[in-house]
């Protein structure tokens, strides 16, 4: 029991990801801080980089979708519901099929009357005549 615990515990352990930190090789000092005017500089490069980017980036003609036609609504329709239907009959005629079949070879426990009692029996005489009769003893 305990050895079941313990290998589920060490698979949830193994399937969780992998968490890591990357490190620096050389960590600032606390005299080497960055001057505030170089971090000026930096935003403003980025900001004319996407200023930059952002005028180069083409504009559609149209930035609409055209409109679906209704002829092409009512045929995806009409396809959606033909796979229904389909999909319908071929589960109906398969089991109709699988019982068929099942039924031919499914070994029926029958009383000498040909027909398998449905009321319990009453007393312990009549359960162990019904048990002997269904297992065939």
């Amino acid at each position: 029991m305990k050895n079941k615990i313990l290998v589920i515990i060490l698979a949830m352990f193994l399937s969780l990801p992998a968490i890591s930190w990357a490190v620096e090789e050389t960590m600032p000092l606390a005299d080497e801080q960055p001057a505030a005017e170089e971090v000026v500089d930096n935003t403003q490069q980025l900001d004319e980089d996407y200023a930059s980017a952002v005028e180069n980036i083409e504009q559609p003609d149209n930035p609409y979708k055209q409109p679906i036609s209704k002829k092409k609504i009512v045929k995806k329709f009409l396809f959606a519901m033909f796979g229904v239907l389909a999909s319908s009959l071929i589960l109906y005629f398969g089991l109709t099929i699988y019982n068929r079949i099942r039924e031919d070879f499914a070994n029926r426990v029958k009383t000498p009357e040909g027909e398998t009692p449905l009321q319990s029996p009453v007393d312990l005489e009549g359960a162990v005549k019904t048990f002997l009769d269904k297992t065939k003893w």
